[in-house]
């Protein structure tokens, strides 16, 4: 249900100030809809808290010009009141405000799992991330206090790992999957902040990650399958190739990708993992390459792809998909200054000459779960740890995990399995940590300090 409340307050003598309406969301409650009707040009945006006296947030300020004009407020908490002003400043004029109105925000749904917060962030904002249950997930934002800031639950059996922000910034992008791997390939959807699904993208064949290049345009991970003889006898393989598509079209379901494994390597088992068959089209493959992971770094143009099973980060040229570079700390890379080389990683921030990796730790003796930070010598093949931090309960995890930093330089760390995420100061301080509720893991988590 909308509940709609009309504002008419603090109206300037030249009236730019009217028809002023404040709601909450239809499809995401937490999101708040201001609207009203200017008279000038200028800027404008909501300033809200908690406690009237106490208007701490507010929105991005966004241009005005006359006529009707929305904003969303995204980030008051599930089950509180909300306190809302909004603000105008007509060019060459003085600020104007509305009254302050007060909304209540429905508690969130009871079948979303329960959060729970120690610490204090150490910047302004929210964590986005997702939470996988047994057979459906959510997208959340997350407040310091672990409330629930905005929430969309998927359909039954659809979990997500992977989720980020629009490079517009008007957007989440959301990688959807089946949860038991029943569907082939995955499908992008492109979520406004109040809720509204704006496209959806068909990945074929596609899985684990995807990234937002310039031009509207998808990098994302794309299984590639052969059949080959290994260990004497003919098997189905798959590999992994990078494709390309525009957002919202419909991806061909065999189209050339930008980059395959299978033109620079012939697959071979180097790792018990890799001998385990996966369910793969009705029948059982064996998984070679299990690429996780996807970046891009927009100063050189390049991707990084992290290979689970063969511990390797491709380096690839976005525009021509040219194999620049392999960085291998078991294969031409050598390790330099002491340090550990990885086993079996996952990532979600990696540059030109720098790596932040989440290090699974599967062939390490003992197992523990890691973050660590490497830079790379491209010229010279030299790899260097800089960085590393164990799970605080030296725990393993044996699947997904993640890292990436925040805007005050520390870490936000996901440890997927066991339903944590930690931020996490240069001096391997905890500094705020968030937990669900047992039998909930979470996806990759990114902390946002910038909103609508």
């Amino acid at each position: 249900m909308i509940v709609l409340v009309a504002l008419f307050g603090c109206q300037s003598p030249d009236g730019s100030l009217t028809a002023v309406e404040i709601q909450l969301g239809g499809t995401i409650p937490n999101v708040l809809e201001a609207t009203f009707e200017a008279d000038s040009e200028g800027e404008s945006w909501v300033r809200w808290g908690y406690s009237p006296e106490e208007l701490t947030h507010e929105t991005a300020h966004h241009a005005m010009a006359p006529g009707a004009v929305k904003h969303l407020v995204v980030g008051p908490t599930s089950g509180r009141t909300v306190y809302t002003q909004l603000v105008t400043r007509p060019t060459g004029g003085a600020e104007e405000t509305s009254e302050v109105i007060s909304l209540d925000v429905p508690v969130s749904p009871s079948s979303l799992p329960r959060l729970y917060a120690e610490g204090t962030p150490g910047d302004e904002g929210l964590l986005l991330t997702a939470v996988l249950t047994l057979d459906s997930g959510w997208v959340l934002l997350v407040d310091g206090e672990g409330g629930i800031a905005w929430y969309m639950p998927l359909a039954y059996q659809e979990v997500t790992t992977s989720v980020q922000v629009s490079l517009d910034g008007d957007a989440l992008m959301v990688l959807l999957q089946d949860a038991f791997d029943n569907v082939t390939g995955t499908e992008l959807l492109r979520v406004g902040w109040d809720g509204t699904v704006i496209e959806r993208t068909p990945m074929p064949a596609g899985h684990h990650d995807f990234v937002e290049l310039p031009n509207d345009q998808l990098a994302w991970v794309q299984d590639e399958t052969i059949t080959m003889d290994l260990d004497g006898e003919e098997r189905p393989v798959i590999s992994d190739a990078i494709q390309i598509t525009r957002q919202g079209a419909t991806a061909a379901e065999v189209a050339e990708p930008l980059f395959s494994l299978l033109d620079y390597f012939t697959p071979t088992v180097t790792c018990e993992h890799q001998r385990h068959p996966v369910s793969w089209q009705d029948d059982r493959a064996l998984d070679w390459s299990h690429v996780n992971s996807l970046t891009y770094d927009a100063e050189t143009d390049r991707l990084f792809a992290v290979s689970h099973y063969l511990d390797e980060v491709y380096v690839v040229s976005a525009s021509d998909g040219a194999l620049l570079d392999v960085v291998n700390p078991y294969g031409d890379y050598r390790m330099v200054m002491g340090g550990k080389p990885w086993s079996h990683p996952h990532a979600s921030w990696m540059r030109d000459g720098e790596l932040l990796l989440f290090d699974n730790g599967m062939h390490h003796e003992p197992q523990i779960s890691r973050v660590a930070r490497y830079t790379y010598d491209e010229e010279r093949q030299e790899l260097s740890q800089t960085w590393e931090y164990n799970h605080p309960n030296n725990a393993f995890a044996v699947a997904l995990g993640d890292a990436h930093p925040t805007p005050s330089g520390n870490l936000i760390i996901a440890w997927s399995p066991f339903g944590q995420i930690t931020e996490v100061n240069e001096a391997k301080q905890t500094v705020w940590k968030v937990e669900t509720e047992a039998g909930a893991g979470v996806g990759r988590a990114r902390w946002l300090s910038e909103l609508p």
